[in-house]
């Protein structure tokens, strides 16, 4: 697709974190704020994905938990950088993170099976020890003092 400026538009994939404490009503003002940010510049909004509140690992701006929004859009590639910049000076938003998304057909094919463990012990198993005849044992371990 090609917007009226010519541009090559991408598909981009944007995940967003909200303060958690925000009401209903400021969480959908905040969420149609980065959809008209989109929107003004030149780019269109897929799919919206409300995933919740989620609690985090550890905390994150004095938070421990926070609303997730994921958003899928087609935007020209200056867009990501405008959007960055929006999320920066917005102080409800705590994390945000926006990826290029590649189609199905295009995405890298998953990575070869690990062998089984098996498999592996076999192959580094240990070479026995062998004990060599020519010196004694004694001659060549260091003895105790309670030995001497």
């Amino acid at each position: 697709m090609r917007p009226k400026g010519g541009e090559q538009l991408r598909e981009y994939e944007t995940t967003f974190v909200l303060d958690a404490g925000l009401e209903e009503e400021a969480l959908t003002r905040e969420i149609q704020r980065v959809e008209e940010t989109i929107a003004a510049g030149g780019g269109e909004v897929t799919k919206v994905e409300m995933w919740g509140i989620k609690r985090f690992a550890y905390l994150l701006k004095k938070r421990r938990q926070g609303y997730y929004v994921h958003i899928r859009f087609s935007a020209p590639q200056k867009l990501p950088r405008e959007l960055e910049s929006f999320y920066k000076l917005n102080e409800q938003v705590l994390r945000y993170l926006t990826v290029l998304s590649l189609p199905l057909k295009e995405r890298p094919a998953a990575t070869p099976e690990a062998p089984a463990r098996e498999e592996t012990k076999e192959r580094v198993a240990a070479p026995e020890k062998e004990e060599a005849s020519s010196s004694p044992p004694e001659a060549s371990q260091p003895q105790a003092d309670d030995e001497r």
